[in-house]
Parts: C-alpha cells; sequence; structure tokens
C-alpha cells in the first residue's frame, strides 16, 4: 500500500496542502488535481495570501469554468513523497504553486486545486513574462507525452487513454474525524477526469486545525482523522556556505575513514513545537533537540559532504 508524506516550509497554506496530500494515503499521487467541496472557509484562506490573476489565452484546467472567470495562483512551498505506488518506489516532487478558481454545481460550492511545480509567471522586474520552466513542461506534455512516474497522475483534463477509468473508486469510501460517527463520501459534482474528490467536512476539519498535523489510518475503505501535535516548522532546507574551519573538519573526517553521503537532499531543519530545539532531518535524523546554530552548521557540513562527494565521483568518471 503506497504512502504519503510532505516535508514543509511552515505557512498555513503549506499546512493544507500538506494534509491533503497525507489523506490521500493508499490513492496518493504527487501531480495531479482535486476538487473540494466549501462552505467558503478554503475560498477565504486562499483569498487571504498573495495571488496571482490569469486570464484569457493563458488561462488552463478550465474544465469545471462556465464563462470567462479568472483562474488563480497562489505560492506554496513544500516536497511532497509517495512511497510504493510501485514495489521499492518513490515518488518525489517539489511543489511551488496552486493553481485554483471557485465554482458552482447542483447549489453547492467547490474550489478546484491543483498542484504545480512551477508558476505560469515571473516578473523581471516589473514585467510579467511566461515562466520558462512552466513552458517547457506544457510543451513536453502537450507535445512529447506525459513523463509518467510511479505514481498515476489525477488530472481533471486527462485524456480518454491515460484517464483513470475507476477514478471515481480510487477514493475513501468513509471518512471519520476523530470519535464521530463515520461519514459516507458522496460526490455531489459532476466528475470531469480523474481528479480526487475532498468532502466538505474533511477540508472543514483541516481549516478548523490548521496548524496541527493529521494522524491518519486507513481499514478498509474507512479513513480515520485526528489532529496531532502542532506541526514542526522547517526553519531551513538549503544550502548554505561552509566555512574553513568546517571544511578542515571534513578532510580529518575524510582522511580518517569517515564514510560519504548519498546523496538525500533536501536536509531540514525544523522547530520542535513550543520549544526553542531543533531537529535535522534527510533520509534519517542526524541531529535532535539541538540548538538552532548547531543545527546550521550541522546541515552545513552534510551539504559540503554531498559536494566533495559529488566531486570525487566525477573524477573517477
Amino acid at each position: 500500500m503506497a504512502t504519503a508524506q510532505a516535508i514543509i516550509v511552515k505557512n498555513v497554506l503549506n499546512d493544507y496542502v500538506s494534509n491533503l496530500h497525507r489523506y490521500l494515503g493508499p490513492y496518493c499521487f504527487t501531480k495531479g488535481a482535486f476538487v473540494i467541496e466549501d462552505d467558503g472557509s478554503l475560498l477565504d484562506l486562499l483569498n487571504k495570501n498573495k495571488r496571482s490573476e490569469i486570464n484569457g489565452y493563458f488561462r488552463s484546467h478550465v474544465s469545471f469554468l462556465q464563462g470567462s472567470e479568472p483562474i488563480f495562483e497562489c505560492d506554496v512551498d513544500l516536497y511532497l513523497e509517495c512511497i510504493g505506488c510501485e514495489p521499492g518506489t518513490v515518488d518525489r516532487v517539489h511543489v511551488k504553486n496552486i493553481k485554483w478558481y471557485p465554482f458552482e454545481q447542483n447549489a453547492k460550492k467547490f474550489i478546484y486545486f491543483k498542484l504545480e511545480g512551477h508558476p505560469t509567471f515571473s516578473k523581471v522586474g516589473r514585467v510579467s513574462v511566461i515562466n520558462v520552466p512552466h513552458a517547457i513542461q506544457f510543451a513536453k506534455r502537450h507535445y512529447f507525452g506525459r513523463n509518467e512516474g510511479p505514481c498515476k497522475q489525477r488530472r481533471e483534463d486527462c485524456k480518454e487513454k491515460d484517464c483513470l477509468s475507476n477514478a471515481k473508486e480510487l477514493n475513501h469510501k468513509w471518512y471519520q474525524i476523530e470519535q464521530a460517527v463515520p461519514v459516507a463520501i458522496e460526490e455531489n459534482y459532476t466528475r470531469a477526469g480523474s481528479e480526487m474528490f475532498i468532502p466538505l467536512g474533511v477540508s472543514q476539519y483541516f481549516l478548523k486545525n490548521i496548524d496541527k498535523k493529521m494522524n491518519f489510518q486507513f481499514n478498509n475503505g474507512t479513513v480515520m482523522i485526528q489532529s496531532g501535535l502542532a506541526m514542526e516548522e522547517v526553519v531551513s532546507n538549503e544550502p548554505v556556505p561552509v566555512t574553513e574551519e568546517e571544511y578542515d573538519e571534513i578532510e580529518e573526517t575524510v582522511q580518517n575513514g569517515g564514510k560519504m553521503l548519498r546523496k538525500v537532499m533536501p536536509y531540514t531543519i525544523r522547530k520542535l513545537p513550543n520549544r526553542r530545539l531543533y531537529t535535522v532531518k534527510g533520509s534519517r535524523t542526524f541531529a535532535k533537540a539541538t540548538t538552532l546554530n548547531k543545527a546550521k552548521r550541522q546541515v552545513r557540513l552534510l551539504y559540503a559532504l554531498e559536494r566533495r562527494n559529488t566531486k570525487g565521483t566525477r573524477r573517477q568518471k
């Protein structure tokens, strides 16, 4: 059974996306779209974030729009992982953007909500121009065919040949929040493709506990959800320059038989909830409950070891 996890930089929209992704459980994907039933709460959260508006020719993913309404984009910053979609595989992406818009069907409100690797536009001075990585991904999909990873994409605009024929069934049948009675999941809109439907009660619970990391259990078609501790804050996940003293320490480590590290970027520094202590994590925990200065030093050393290892591999070739 596939499992989902996320490494996030702390803000409320990242928190929401992280819990939304982990909710997928055995139906995990890293690329694709959701249709989320909404009572206005998610729309309020999205409108409070800095957003870009896309109109006219540059609009895309408009399956649920009925006119010329704009679509919107908000920045996010988190890594999503699906482990085990196929035996022994890890599907990992860096999500930097959410493309979204509200729509109504059957007197109910919904949000179309798509995970994106790049925004549509970039700023060059005061001018907005097409984002080059986004354009490349668009061209790859439309002209060269989709680069499918180990996990199937869930899209509202999938072509007949690559749509999941049983997409409606690839969802939980019931959701149970804390100790309440399980609620049947019923799609109350007209499906466009293989997008993932999120019922109102699940989205509401995530929004009411926006700073909490959810605990999920999956059993016989039921997803059981309970809020846990406050989410750890990711303080840093970027490389920083290494000092001469730290490089000397690396040299000494290597000369004394210390092992190089296989690349497992990114390393993250996370603040423990309600404490002034930090952990350093990658493929495993490298430091636990330490000071921020020591955590940053640990990250510098890890990245420096990776750079040295990469250079050594290139010389051997």
